[in-house]
């Protein structure tokens, strides 16, 4: 993007899930679902509306996130030693607002602006969490890309394990993104030159699941095709998103209704697939373009003028409502069986107090890019059968902006009318604790989850 952007059985089983109807989880940690969603910025785009710096606080904190990812590259001096001050101060900002960071630091060293000088630079900032390599070389280091990759990362790496302070921060190195992903297969395996892979996915206005056209790649194909560069290593997906520019002529365009489902369904798909963490590209609409046609100007979650879109709204309930407000447990399993469509899609997230959240949807399409027209899904009644007796158990709808919220008691079974949109079931056990398991419960089969 402007920066310069196993096979589906075994995915869906390492995240705990299956796509038949019956579903029995290792549960995630309610908070590490939270902390993996991302949002890219360009805090330094002063002609943009991340000059103003405050806004851009706001609007991550609004939205509830907590991880960002920039870069760090810096112009010739003289006015490369302010711009790096101002980088600093900038980043400073928001390391002190709780945000995390992720930051583009790997690229070949040019006119004051060196690796050493990145790295200094990484070193005075507390909130990186992690640094990057190269950005999409395929498309931006000319020619020979190919053959200058390797040997970028592998400074980066070596420069990062060699700082005594950024080791005992425990920063981590992300490897180099590409912006066709077969040209990955042109470097081969890089995988001991970082701790975590890098996927960029764009689904080019289609839903996130799954490839709708043939020569598309579903997102399990993409996570396998990029494993020759990553190895066994995690994945973090940097670049992921939807732009709004209806009459631009490059990557197809999706409504803002839509990109607002399409957007929560991006986060919970790859975390269901055991993605590390999603920046979704990009937090603010980067220009104004009242005739809709640059899509690199429409990716934002917030318009030019700051104003959160659906995406946003919908990304900031559904935050809200998977947040946990303690310590979320590790090694909880839940046992759910739903019934009721083939389509069915479902994260179990494990909460403090015995609580869980329930996420269901369906995968299927809302909108057809070629046409340009929506697509009618009705709802489908979909049965829920928890595993266990739940005091309280309460659906909220945070695509939608009046959250209808149907409520149920003493329950482990729900009926609930499911479409594209996703469904967030928060069950609370009753004064007794978790309760007895039920009979649904009892003749579930549990998958045993890797670390994530």
């Amino acid at each position: 993007m402007r920066w310069g952007v196993g096979v589906l059985a075994t995915a869906c089983l390492l995240a705990g899930v299956v796509t038949a109807p019956a579903h029995a989880a290792r549960a995630l940690p309610a908070d590490r679902f939270t902390n993996s969603v991302g949002v890219n910025t360009h805090v330094m785009f002063h002609d943009t509306p991340y000059k103003d710096l405050d806004a851009t606080l706001t609007a991550l904190q609004w939205l509830g996130v907590r991880q960002v990812r920039d870069g760090v590259s810096a112009p010739p001096p003289p006015r490369g030693t302010w711009y790096r001050r101002e980088q600093h101060r900038r980043f400073v900002a928001l390391s002190r607002a709780g945000v995390r960071l992720d930051l583009i630091v790997g690229g070949p060293d040019q006119d004051g602006d060196t690796l050493d000088a990145r790295i200094g630079l990484i070193r005075a900032i507390p909130g990186v969490r992690s640094v990057e390599g190269p950005n999409e070389w395929d498309r931006n280091g000319g020619d020979g890309w190919a053959a200058t990759l390797p040997d970028l990362q592998r400074r980066l790496d070596a420069a990062i394990d060699a700082d005594p302070i950024l080791q005992v921060r425990g920063v981590e190195v992300v490897g180099p993104s590409f912006g066709t992903l077969e040209n990955a297969a042109q470097v081969g395996d890089l995988s001991d030159a970082f701790d975590l892979g890098n996927l960029h996915s764009y689904s080019g206005g289609r839903q996130p699941e799954q490839a709708e056209v043939q020569g598309a790649q579903a997102l399990p194909d993409r996570l396998k095709l990029i494993r020759g560069l990553n190895g066994s290593r995690p994945t973090v997906i940097t670049e992921t998103g939807f732009h709004n520019a209806d009459r631009s002529n490059r990557m197809p365009a999706t409504p803002e209704d839509v990109a607002a489902v399409y957007t929560l369904r991006t986060v919970l798909e790859n975390a269901r697939l055991g993605v590390r963490r999603t920046y979704l590209y990009e937090l603010f609409d980067s220009y104004s373009d009242p005739i809709d046609v640059n899509a690199e100007a429409q990716f934002g979650l917030f318009d030019h003028d700051r104003q959160p879109k659906p995406a946003a709204a919908a990304l900031r309930a559904l935050l809200r409502a998977t947040r946990d407000g303690g310590a979320s447990p590790a090694g909880r399993t839940l046992a759910v069986k739903a019934t009721g469509a083939e389509d069915l899609r479902m994260l179990v997230l494990a909460k403090s107090r015995g609580r869980f959240a329930v996420v269901v949807w369906r995968a299927v399409p809302l909108y057809d890019p070629d046409l340009r027209q929506d697509l009618e899904v009705g709802e489908q009644e979909v049965t829920v059968a928890l595993g266990k007796r739940f005091g309280a158990v309460r659906a909220r709808r945070p695509a939608e902006l009046d959250d209808p919220q149907e409520r149920w008691s003493d329950t482990d079974t729900v009926k609930l009318g499911v479409g594209g949109a996703p469904v967030v079931l928060e069950l609370t056990p009753g004064p007794g604790g978790s309760g007895l398991p039920s009979a649904a419960g009892k003749t579930e089969i549990r998958v045993k989850l890797p670390f994530l």
